[in-house]
């Protein structure tokens, strides 16, 4: 990796080597759910884009600045778990409504925070309502979810799965 980004450097292809670090977060998102990780490479690849001289680099630099605002808050949902957890609930479901949401958080993982804030809280129909939302958005819920805590869910709301 330090290869990959010394000779991006130094060929002074900032607008490469921002796309890169981009790369680089969106695997920490995917494959680790790692958002702090994540966000750490986005400020990187906001920090190498403002460096280039590409075309289009104010639209480029505000859709990455856009990104890593909802990033953020999604780190932040996520700390407050523990300390917080109605905030939390809040920042989710607020994050649920931004249009742009998408582009830098998975959906999924929005639903996962919730349904498990409401499983903890033994408030089933809500978890429910969440599950019902992953479905109706096509996001298969395996990957987010523990299967015994879907099973219960659908048992405590009386529902066969």
């Amino acid at each position: 990796m330090k290869t990959i980004i010394t000779f991006y450097f130094k060929a002074k292809a900032f607008e490469q080597l921002s796309g890169f670090y981009d790369s680089c977060a969106q695997v920490e998102i995917d494959e680790y759910r790692d958002y702090n990780k994540a966000l750490g490479a986005m400020k990187e690849a906001l920090k190498q884009l403002q460096k280039s001289e590409c075309m289009g680099k104010e639209a480029k630099v505000a859709m990455l600045e856009k990104r890593i605002r909802i990033i953020e808050e999604f780190v932040e949902a996520r700390n407050m778990a523990q300390s917080d957890p109605s905030a939390t609930e809040k920042q989710c479901l607020q994050l649920l409504g931004y249009p742009e949401v998408e582009t830098a958080v998975r959906v999924g993982d929005l639903y996962a925070q919730l349904i498990e804030y409401y499983y903890e809280k033994r408030d089933f129909q809500s978890a429910y309502t969440q599950l019902q939302g992953m479905k109706k958005r096509k996001i298969l819920v395996t990957p987010y979810l523990d299967n015994e805590m879907i099973n219960e869910i659908y048992s405590q709301n009386g529902i066969k799965n």
